[in-house]
């Protein structure tokens, strides 16, 4: 699999920190774009499990044991969802193709209850990563991001794939050899 870079943002792409950036929000993380235009940028962070269920913090969801993840540090108090469920939650917008945001939390309790998808068809996301007007863009501009093309079949796998450890590494060796050198880069440089 090679993944195309891209230089402009819209919904439905992956942006990837660049192996510098120093803000530990940030640092080797993956974002899913649901959300962009002049007014700003909504995306979610994949790769941030919080070691917990969404069961063990939702009680209205106390019989989904799924993994529960951090997707950022914008209203951290708020539980957002990506699923594959659209045909079945009617609230739900589809940001890319097969891949659908939010929705219901009734809807989606049906959809799981009745086993109308399967649990690890949803990835539950604690907060948000956001950028207001021009912010994304000046980002790009100092290079803190990497934009990647999703099609439908990486962004299913990108997106649901529960295995994170070094999942930020994984992604960028999809981009081809002249990026594998980002790998190999220590987390924190200025130790070494």
């Amino acid at each position: 699999m090679h993944t195309i870079l891209e230089t402009t943002p819209r919904t439905g792409q992956f942006m990837l920190s660049e192996p510098f950036l120093s803000d530990p929000n940030f640092q080797r993380t993956v974002i899913f774009l649901t959300e962009h235009h002049p007014q700003g940028t909504v995306g979610y962070i994949l790769n941030r499990p919080m070691n917990v269920f969404v069961s063990d913090v939702v009680p209205e969801m106390a019989d989904v044991h799924t993994p529960l993840y951090w997707g950022g540090p914008v209203q951290e108090n708020t539980l957002h969802c990506l699923h594959r469920a659209g045909q079945y939650i009617r609230s739900s917008v589809e940001v890319a193709e097969g891949i659908w945001w939010g929705g219901s939390l009734e809807e989606i309790l049906h959809v799981l209850r009745t086993e109308l998808m399967a649990p690890d068809e949803f990835k539950f996301l604690v907060g948000y990563s956001g950028s207001g007007a021009g912010q994304l863009q000046r980002e790009l501009e100092e290079k803190a991001w990497l934009l990647a093309r999703a099609t439908a079949q990486t962004t299913i796998e990108q997106i649901f794939d529960h295995d994170t450890k070094n999942f930020w590494s994984r992604f960028v060796k999809t981009f081809g050899t002249e990026y594998e050198r980002f790998t190999t880069i220590p987390t924190y440089p200025n130790l070494n």
